[in-house]
């Protein structure tokens, strides 16, 4: 019951006092606003600088005219994803010695007494840890694998969900989210739940 009534308040927060006669407009808005998690209320109301931060980074850098929509949210998830992927993948190619695209533990050896100490340990893990079958070098597939691994540990599901949150600060429901709509959003009192 507790969920229910937090997500109820939310749904009445977030379309700006007129959730109600959202909710009265059709089973679907009343769906999605229902549908809710209390993770987004939790956000608005115990982190809203961090709601402030994450949506003003997505709305200034990803994007177009100073709004964002979720196509925009989709697409800045999918860039900082490949991000990750690239950054983890670069320490691995670079014992890539004979370009094959794999990386054999030989060498990791031949490359280790040009790093430091902490990166020197970072490759050797890096490279045990892609090395799916064993067997010593990591192939093609290994690397794509053990990279998606890596971003989707460090940008999870529930780091993307906290930026899919943005587009609920859509007061006038066009799809688009602007940097007024969200200061007015965080101007708002957040219902306790």
């Amino acid at each position: 019951m507790r969920n229910f009534c937090a997500r109820v308040m939310l749904a009445v927060w977030l379309w700006g006092g007129g959730g109600v006669a959202a909710l009265a407009e059709g089973p679907d808005e009343a769906s999605a606003a229902l549908s809710l998690e209390a993770a987004a209320l939790d956000l608005f109301r115990d982190r809203p600088d961090d709601f402030h931060d994450l949506a003003s980074e997505a709305i200034i850098g990803h994007g177009q005219s100073g709004r964002i929509d979720s196509e925009g949210i989709a697409r800045m998830i999918a860039v900082r994803r490949a991000a990750s992927r690239s950054s983890h993948l670069r320490w691995l190619q670079v014992a890539d010695l004979d370009n094959d695209a794999e990386v054999s533990r030989q060498e990791v050896g031949a490359v280790l007494p040009t790093l430091s100490a902490r990166l020197r340990a970072r490759l050797v893990h890096l490279q045990r840890d892609a090395d799916g079958d064993g067997n010593g070098v990591v192939d093609a597939q290994e690397l794509r694998d053990c990279a998606e691994a890596s971003a989707r540990r460090s940008l999870n599901e529930k780091w993307a969900q906290d930026y899919r949150w943005v587009m609920l600060a859509d007061p006038d429901r066009d799809g688009w989210v602007s940097l007024e709509e969200i200061a007015a959003t965080m101007a708002r009192p957040v219902p306790e739940s």
